[in-house]
């Protein structure tokens, strides 16, 4: 074997670890500012093609493997057409860890496209908390969104974050808690529902160089993490939703609107947020049978269920027992038999 070619197989090894994980969300794309059904094909597009620009970007800087996963709403928003051939995608639900499904100890850097910030923050466009019902989420003292949990959770396995793109609000969010992560503010929100955007061929050429410049960093960056046990304590914006899950018996009331509970580590601590999360949206859902069309609704449902149960199941075994003893004579099974 030649040093020539000793070398190239060293640099072919090198490379091969060169792993990247692409979450999309939809509130942080450039031109988009409200929810809007109208739009939806819109939003899909938009969607595939920032996740398209944070690919390139990537794979011109020298990955060389590159997963794309979704983070938001039913999780059926990539374009499959549309996306770049060289990614992969994980889409649909329900799945483990939510908009993390797919991230462990092999990835060596995650990109997040179309972030959003926290419920409550000021001019953040769409800002919310994983759903309507939360109005504050924190984990060992410490108040984040969906960009802190889902950084924590890539965190958890040793992989951090080298790019955030979404608005303004999103990308100071972000630098807050991330430090000196790559940012692109791709609008700046004047109200909840409205901003001022960067056209979106723009914002993907943006997205794409701070994409390239976050793999090239890529050892520069620090998983965020929470060291266990975790604690962790969720504000909801009414007490009814307090009410469906004050009985799991891991759940501690605090106030009218306030539990706590705790885990050996953030990723059970997820996994038990997530499941009450849902709980909370099924029991919702459960008061407003007669919205759901026949038996899409009750799928619908039905994977909330599942998804609900599992996340329970992993952190908690005996909660689910608990879980389903309280909530069963509230509306379930007629919701679920449609």
């Amino acid at each position: 074997m030649t040093l020539a070619t000793a070398k190239l197989g060293s640099d072919l090894k090198g490379a091969e670890k060169m792993k990247v994980f692409v979450a999309v969300d939809m509130e942080g794309i450039a031109g988009l500012v409200q929810w809007d059904q109208a739009q939806r094909d819109l939003e899909r597009r938009l969607m595939t093609e920032e996740v398209n620009a944070a690919v390139r970007g990537a794979f011109a800087a020298g990955a060389t493997k590159v997963l794309a996963g979704e983070s938001h709403g039913n999780m059926r928003n990539l374009m499959p057409d549309l996306l770049d051939p060289r990614a992969g995608f994980l889409s649909g639900q329900p799945k483990p860890v939510n908009h993390m499904a797919g991230v462990d100890s092999s990835f060596d850097l995650a990109l997040f496209v179309g972030y959003h910030s926290k419920a409550g923050t000021l001019h953040g466009v769409m800002a919310h908390t994983f759903s309507g019902n939360i109005f504050a989420l924190s984990f060992n003292g410490v108040e984040v969104g969906e960009i802190g949990t889902d950084a924590a959770l890539c965190g958890f396995h040793g992989v951090p974050v080298g790019l955030v793109a979404g608005d303004r609000a999103a990308c100071e969010e972000a630098r807050s808690l991330l430090g000196e992560v790559q940012t692109v503010a791709v609008k700046e929100g004047v109200s909840r529902s409205a901003a001022r955007c960067v056209p979106v061929e723009r914002a993907r050429e943006m997205i794409e160089a701070a994409a390239g410049e976050a793999v090239k960093r890529a050892s520069a960056f620090k998983p965020f993490t929470f060291d266990g046990p975790v604690r962790a304590q969720v504000v909801f914006i009414d007490p009814s939703y307090a009410d469906t899950v004050e009985h799991v018996d891991f759940v501690t009331r605090v106030d009218g609107r306030t539990i706590r509970f705790e885990a050996e580590d953030f990723l059970n601590a997820f996994e038990r947020f997530n499941g009450l999360g849902r709980a909370c949206i099924m029991d919702e859902r459960s008061l407003a049978t007669p919205s759901f069309e026949g038996f899409a609704g009750a799928n619908v449902l039905a994977s909330q269920m599942d998804q609900t149960l599992s996340s329970l199941s992993k952190s908690h075994p005996n909660g689910v027992v608990s879980f389903l003893n309280c909530r069963i004579n509230e509306g379930y099974l007629r919701v679920l038999s449609l």
